[in-house]
């Protein structure tokens, strides 16, 4: 991939945490969208209110239904995933993990653990040394999951 490194000093740079910022938003922004609640108890009443559901178990449902089932390995993977999502949503006492809920309403939400500045690559400008410093900042991300 053609670009370099960032710096620690680079990451805390606004030009270069503008363009961490907007690379996220592009990376959230390509999964599936649907005005459908997903199948399964994460469905909430924010759903049915006509507001965005934009939780932590709605975004784990969309990563989920993104993945390709048209081969074996990849339908059961998606089975194996969708079984797992199931008991992060089930109560202890009905066999599941009981998670849903435990944060006290607080919320949560997902985030990249491991978006450090070296995991950070920021592009070369068109025009090379020459182009402009007003030019925006482009980067892209490596060693994610």
């Amino acid at each position: 991939m053609p670009g370099r490194v960032c710096s620690v000093q680079e990451l805390a740079d606004p030009a270069t945490s503008k363009a961490v910022a907007t690379r996220l938003g592009e990376w959230h922004g390509v999964l599936p969208t649907s005005t459908t609640p997903p199948p399964s108890p994460a469905s909430s009443s924010s759903a049915s209110s006509g507001e965005p559901d934009v939780t932590l178990w709605t975004v784990l449902q969309k990563w989920i239904s993104a993945i390709p089932g048209d081969t074996d390995k990849g339908k059961a993977r998606k089975e194996s995933l969708q079984e797992e999502y199931e008991k992060l949503l089930t109560s202890v006492d009905e066999g599941g993990y009981g998670l849903k809920g435990l944060d006290g309403g607080v919320g949560l939400v997902m985030g990249h653990c491991d978006l450090l500045s070296g995991n950070v690559i920021i592009l070369p400008q068109e025009g090379g040394l020459s182009a402009s410093p007003d030019a925006a900042r482009q980067v892209h991300f490596i060693d994610y999951e």
